[in-house]
């Protein structure tokens, strides 16, 4: 398991304060990884900044060589980085090995191709006596967060597109999620140039704000909550610099009448409880019309408390625990406070299980209105 940062081609440990890495399973303690000091910060965005020189002067199909080698490292490696996963989220083993790892390295496969085939306006004269082109040119150094709940999946996201179009990295794992990505460093650093990607680690109030704040970052990439997302804003309006925010979200689902309500459910189950619905696409506001709303409710409350978790025998196992104690009480407070209103039924689970770790019970809350 490696636990140091990557700054410049080489593996160092960190400088500043331990963050402590919880298995969500049972609450014991991973590994206390050592966070980022400024001075570190720095070098890696120089690292990434001097690499730019060289990096963004490659051509299209010497990144996409790059990429696929990258691609086949991981497929090669896919159960060990699955364990990881599994290990540090909770995710039952084999549904990161079986959906995620593929995913995570047909992304760099998408993108190696990508680079090799970019389209633009055709070159002409449109004002007499000059020819007009367009150059798609790299853009500098970017500084990538990635989030926690897919936390190997949302770093290949942000370094496929990047890395394809020229651009260098330093790239900020989540403190609670960082281990496959640091893993992963290490197949990069034996297939791509000294600096090309720098992997720094620590919390995002300070880690992670010094280095979207850095003079020399171009443009900013963030995976997060709302709130992240407009201090993010803030910050790189100070320098003007280019943003990519993907923020959080609740995704409704509209059941009308003629709807066949065992596909929908079955469309329910799968994707709202997903990854113990830790997903801003998860499916988990449902407006049903009124014919088919009872119908709906009971089947749905019946295909939910068959959802499996917590099994000793985690290859039966649907989802796993929520991320940390705090997000697990946060929405334990939110099931309680619906309780109390008089119009809301809890159909099912609704309440934290027996036994260790960060699990609660998939539940079904019917009767609420838009402005519960």
């Amino acid at each position: 398991m490696n636990t140091e940062l990557l700054i410049n081609g080489k593996f160092e440990k960190g400088a500043s304060d331990p963050e402590d890495i919880i298995n969500p399973i049972n609450g014991e303690l991973i590994s206390s990884i050592l966070q980022a000091s400024e001075d570190q910060i720095d070098k890696a965005v120089q690292s990434s900044k001097k690499a730019f020189t060289t990096w963004s002067r490659t051509t299209p199909g010497e990144r996409s060589g790059l990429l696929l080698k990258l691609a086949d490292k991981i497929e090669s490696n896919a159960e060990e980085i699955a364990k990881l996963e599994a290990l540090n989220c909770g995710k039952p083993y084999h549904l990161a090995l079986a959906d995620e790892l593929p995913a995570i390295a047909d992304v760099f496969r998408f993108f190696a191709g990508a680079c090799r085939c970019m389209n633009a306006s055709a070159a002409g004269e449109y004002l007499e006596g000059f020819t007009s082109m367009v150059r798609r040119e790299p853009i500098g150094v970017i500084a990538s967060i990635a989030p926690w709940n897919y936390p190997l999946m949302m770093a290949a996201w942000k370094l496929g597109p990047a890395l394809a179009a020229g651009n260098t990295v330093v790239i900020k794992p989540s403190e609670q999620t960082p281990l496959t990505t640091l893993k992963v460093a290490e197949y990069i650093n034996e297939i791509f140039p000294e600096g090309v990607v720098n992997v720094v680690y620590g919390q995002g109030e300070t880690v992670g704000s010094s280095l979207v704040t850095h003079d020399d970052v171009s443009m900013i990439s963030l995976t997060g909550d709302v709130a992240t997302g407009t201090e993010i804003l803030k910050a790189a309006s100070k320098g003007v610099k280019r943003t990519h925010l993907e923020l959080g979200g609740k995704a409704p689902v509209i059941v009308f009448n003629d709807a066949n309500i065992a596909d929908v459910v079955e469309g329910i189950r799968a994707f709202g409880y997903y990854n113990s619905g830790q997903d801003c696409t998860a499916a988990c506001r449902i407006y049903a019309n009124k014919k088919v709303y009872d119908n709906l409710v009971a089947d749905l409350t019946s295909a939910v408390s068959s959802i499996v978790y917590n099994n000793d025998d985690d290859s039966k196992n649907e989802i796993g625990p929520l991320i940390t104690q705090d997000h697990r009480n946060r929405v334990s407070n939110f099931v309680e406070n619906a309780k109390l209103l008089k119009h809301i039924e809890v159909t099912t689970g609704g309440s934290v299980p027996d036994g260790p770790g960060n699990f609660f019970q998939p539940t079904v809350i019917a009767g609420a209105s838009p402005e519960d």
